[in-house]
């Protein structure tokens, strides 16, 4: 049984910070292999707002919700199932609409 462990921060918006304690960067520590799941699981369930508003009822990412591991898009990548190695930095970025 391994006990690595893999340490990444994660950056949030303002609208997302305000439900994690204002905290707009946070380093999180996840056992490895870790993933943008289990980043998301971890977080949220410390922070369950958190959770609803970056995922929906299904577990997906919300559709106005961008996540990035360094610049890379999980959308472009493995999605929730992106592999974090340690020292990434995991940035959310919700989209703006307007007219």
């Amino acid at each position: 049984m391994s006990t690595e462990q893999t340490i990444v921060t994660l950056v949030m918006p303002a609208v997302i910070a305000n439900v994690t304690g204002g905290e707009r960067e946070r380093n999180v520590n996840l056992p490895a292999p870790a993933t943008i799941k289990a980043l998301l699981d971890q977080v949220s369930g410390e922070f369950p707002v958190f959770g609803r508003r970056v995922r929906n009822e299904v577990g997906e990412i919300r559709r106005y919700v961008n996540v990035f591991v360094g610049k890379r898009n999980i959308r472009n990548a493995q999605g929730q199932d992106t592999v974090l190695t340690p020292g990434d930095r995991v940035t959310i970025v919700q989209s703006v609409a307007g007219g």
